[in-house]
């Protein structure tokens, strides 16, 4: 499971004395056990696949707000700990392959107009199911919408 493997790689980080690395994994770990408590269970790989999403999302903003702020040192963190938490979530699809789902979807839902863009929105959402960010899913449907 993925969350054992994280606590697997915390350790050997803790052996090998990678603070940026262990203190990234110890707030995944921390993450993943506040959300089993919530859940009342152990999560599946696509649950914690959610909070890694959740936590690589984050750092995303964080780092965008502090280079904003004029705070460099800071950002770059961030950017380190992007990295690290983005190993652990499958590789982006390819463009070529998210455009073939979005416009079948479109296609199949009979999507005409801007005014059905939740609703396309929601659909392909549904069909890309976590292997694509939804920041360029909404971006294709927008553009295939027009």
């Amino acid at each position: 499971m993925l969350a054992q493997q994280i606590d697997n790689d915390r350790l050997a980080a803790m052996k090998a004395r990678e603070e940026l690395k262990l203190s990234t994994l110890r707030m995944l770990s921390t993450s993943i056990k506040n959300a089993q408590i919530a859940k009342k269970a152990e999560l599946s790989d696509d649950e914690v696949l959610k909070v890694l999403r959740t936590e690589k999302k984050k750092r995303a903003e964080a780092a965008e707000a502090f280079t904003k702020g004029n705070k460099p040192e800071l950002a770059a963190k961030e950017k380190e700990e992007e990295a690290i938490i983005e190993a652990y979530l499958p590789k982006a699809m390819p463009d070529e392959e998210l455009i073939a789902i979005v416009s079948k979807v479109i296609t199949e839902g009979n999507f005409t107009e801007a005014s059905q863009f939740g609703q396309a929105m929601s659909a392909a959402m549904k069909e890309v199911a976590g292997r694509a960010d939804g920041q360029a899913v909404q971006a294709k449907v927008k553009e295939l919408l027009k």
